[in-house]
């Protein structure tokens, strides 16, 4: 059985760091609103509704777990959504699929299924060879998808089919 005091320390801990990550939440969903109001621009968010389910059904550590569940984009996204709303912002929510896996450079995805140019936190292309970080790669297809978005809100008429097989 686990000591009281020991409990009541953990809980008293968890609400601080709760509460501190709630701070800096708003801190930033402001400063990245406040900074879209000032530029007149649009903000583009991943949609990740059901994150955790999907990552959760995967096989996966205790500690990989324990990491993504603690992840506080949910409430990041409401405090965005919530100053978007204030402020008069646009916000547009995007696909989540192959942004992590397509080169922002130029746009090619891995031609084989299950492969990616991704390696943790380093992106190499295959195709154009462009090097550099696997977030910022993932960053600028998200701009990129919301910008199409916003000027060409029927579409761009621009798609690519993959091969059943895994291919073009």
């Amino acid at each position: 059985m686990q000591n009281p005091s020991h409990t009541r320390l953990q809980q008293r801990l968890s609400a601080e760091e709760r509460r501190f990550q709630t701070h800096i939440n708003h801190v930033t969903s402001y400063q990245i609103v406040k900074s879209a109001k000032d530029n007149n621009q649009v903000i583009a968010l991943e949609d990740l509704t059901g994150i955790r389910e999907r990552t959760n059904a995967l096989p996966r550590s205790k500690r990989e777990r324990r990491l993504s569940n603690s992840w506080s984009f949910y409430q990041l996204r409401q405090f965005i959504d919530y100053k978007a709303i204030k402020f008069g912002v646009k916000l547009i929510l995007v696909d989540p699929r192959y942004t992590s896996q397509t080169c922002h450079n130029c746009l090619h995805i891995h031609p084989v299924k299950g492969e990616s140019y991704r390696s943790g936190k380093k992106f190499v292309c295959g195709h154009c060879g462009w090097i550099g970080d696997a977030d910022l790669n993932g960053a600028k297809n998200i701009s990129t998808i919301g910008a199409v978005i916003v000027n060409q809100p029927r579409g761009s008429g621009l798609s690519c089919k993959l091969d059943v097989r895994g291919g073009y």
